[in-house]
Order: C-alpha cells, then structure tokens, then sequence
C-alpha cells in the first residue's frame, strides 16, 4: 500500500494542501493509511485515496459541491479500485465516469469501453449535449501510477 502524505496527495492532484485538508475533514475522503487521529499524528493516504482526490478535483473543476462530490465518492469508491485492476490488465479498456448534471441526488454511471475512436466521439458528444459531466477514469489512473 503506498503511504502519501497531504503534501505528496497535493503535488500529485494539483490541489492545494489546505483543500486535502478540507476534503478529509468534511469526510469526502477518509484517509485509508493513517487517520491522523490525536496530536501531532500525521495522516497518511492510499493510492486509492489519491485516486479520490484526483476524482474530487475533477468534480469540483466542474463546480459540483460538496455534498453531491461526497455522495459520488461514497458510493463509487470500492468500484474505482475494481476499475483500476481491470484497467491493468487490459490496456485496450476504457471506463467513464458519467455523471448527470442537476438534481438532488448524484445520478452516475460507469461506462466500460473497449477503445476505438466512435465510441470516444460518443462519449464526448454527451459531455458537450446531454447535460452531463464525463470523467475519463484512465487518464486519472495513470496519474496514480506517479505515486509509486
């Protein structure tokens, strides 16, 4: 298990110490390493956690609040680690991260896809029409791949 630091999760994600910081104090990311409970504990993160951040920080770029980036993490974070695995081993794989924009509760979906250009082009079209975020699982998990 990597052990990443908030300084380290903050140089990999591009977010700023103090946002790794709030985002395990609202509880959108518990730190899987070390919780950091009790004076002077230092918290310690997870390349699944890194995983998350660079998940929030997506999420956040496209101005979803806290709450809803909560509720997506929570219930879509024993997928990512499954998705990863998959993703290592067959490089011909894609998965998205579709999220509809709007409405009380986060509506998102999965999408695996074997690469080839129309089906990019699809998934792009509905970022741009339908009123929906895409997120492009990959190119984050290969971003994690820099922790080790």
């Amino acid at each position: 298990m990597t052990d990443l630091t908030k300084k380290r999760i903050s140089e990999l994600t591009d977010l700023k110490p103090r946002q790794v910081q709030f985002y395990t104090e609202e509880g959108v990311i518990v730190p899987e390493s070390e919780k950091g409970e009790g004076r002077g504990k230092v918290r310690r993160y997870s390349e699944k956690n890194l995983l998350e951040f660079l998940l929030v920080k997506e999420m956040a770029d496209f101005g979803m609040t806290v709450g809803r980036i909560k509720g997506i993490i929570f219930h879509t974070s024993a997928e990512l680690v499954n998705i990863q695995k998959e993703m290592s081993k067959d490089p011909g794989l894609s998965y998205y991260l579709v999220i509809l924009k709007g409405g009380a509760v986060p509506i998102f979906e999965f999408i695996k896809l074997k690469q080839n250009e129309e089906t990019i082009v699809t998934v792009s079209m509905m970022h741009n029409y339908a009123g929906c975020f895409v997120i492009d699982l990959g190119q984050l998990i290969k971003k994690t791949s820099l922790a080790k």
